[in-house]
């Protein structure tokens, strides 16, 4: 378990329940990924809420700069969160 920021982030939660990456059938071949994530959290209207809804084919080569983008964005959440307490501190 770590802790950030007075939030405590478990090591060992399901972070597959909701969004996901898996190889692609061919993967072997193309070396590509599929994105999926819950239909509910879609742009696809009437999509089943509980069901994995593929999103996107991602190349192996593209998954870093996914993984600088959410990175890149949780950093922008975080210091919104420190300007917020700020903020509220000092009115």
């Amino acid at each position: 378990m770590k802790e950030i920021e007075s939030e405590i982030i478990e090591d060992d939660w399901d972070y597959r329940e909701e969004v996901r990456i898996d190889p692609c059938e061919c993967n072997h071949e193309c070396g590509n990924y599929i994105l999926y994530i819950k239909g509910e959290h879609s742009h696809i209207k009437n999509a089943p809420p509980d069901e994995f809804i593929d999103v996107c084919t991602i190349p192996n080569w593209l998954l870093i700069d996914l993984i600088r983008n959410c990175s890149e964005k949780l950093d922008l959440e975080d210091e919104k969160e420190k300007l917020e307490k700020i903020i509220k501190k000092h009115p």
